[in-house]
């Protein structure tokens, strides 16, 4: 998920993301120069809980952030809004 504040915490992001189910782990990048969260994180759910959390999940607020949530891709590959943009 992207777009998500500076201060969020992996507990906050179990609690959100809990009421839709199983959260298995919670990771959240954080940038090795300045030790700041990266604006992104990585939340896994239980396979069966997951659906209603990307549906439900995406547009939800969390610490006065509108979260956009989707589902990771594979490293190094594109979406297709992504890909449009490439030269």
């Amino acid at each position: 998920m992207s777009n998500i504040a500076f201060e969020t915490t992996k507990e906050d992001l179990r609690t959100h993301f809990g009421r839709w189910g199983t959260v298995l782990d919670v990771y959240i990048p954080v940038d090795r120069d300045t030790g700041n969260i990266r604006g992104f994180a990585f939340v896994k759910l239980a396979e069966e809980d997951a659906k209603q959390a990307l549906e439900e999940g995406n547009g939800s607020e969390l610490n006065g952030r509108t979260l956009s949530v989707s589902t990771p891709l594979p490293r190094g590959e594109k979406s297709a809004r992504q890909s449009e943009y490439m030269l």
